[in-house]
């Protein structure tokens, strides 16, 4: 029997909001969370699970992942990178959203590595800066 199966790569701001809906929306049975900062994944994986016992929360097996749960995910949300880089030189200069090209091409690169290592079959949603 199928089930269907999300995985949330970049579980920081963005990606613990996508996971929170995901979870209310109830059109996945398993979701897996993968973050490059381990106990944040945990942490987020756990928070939804401790949910599920609300009402109007479905019974979703949640949990802390890596990229091999990506083999038999139907969909993979990429909310992985930085939001904003602070200039150094300049600490209360307003943040150019456009200077994260560079560094958020890297971590689609690194986080695209880790996905096809297991899967080309799903579906990719980018919810990234710039």
């Amino acid at each position: 029997m199928h089930k269907n199966k999300l995985v949330v790569v970049g579980v920081g701001h963005v990606g613990s909001y996508v996971l929170a809906d995901a979870m209310k929306l109830r059109l996945f049975a398993e979701i897996a969370t993968i973050d490059i900062l381990k106990d944040v994944a945990h942490g987020e994986a756990l928070d939804q699970a401790h949910a599920t016992a609300l009402t109007y929360m479905s019974n979703v097996d949640v949990h802390a992942g890596n990229y091999a749960d990506c083999a038999d995910a139907d969909v993979i949300i990429i909310a992985a990178g930085p939001s904003v880089l602070k200039d150094d030189n300049n600490p209360n200069a307003i943040p150019d959203r456009a200077s994260l090209t560079g560094k958020n091409a890297a971590v689609i690169r690194e986080v695209m590595a880790g996905i096809t290592k297991y899967t080309k079959e799903a579906i990719i949603i980018l919810i990234t800066n710039p």
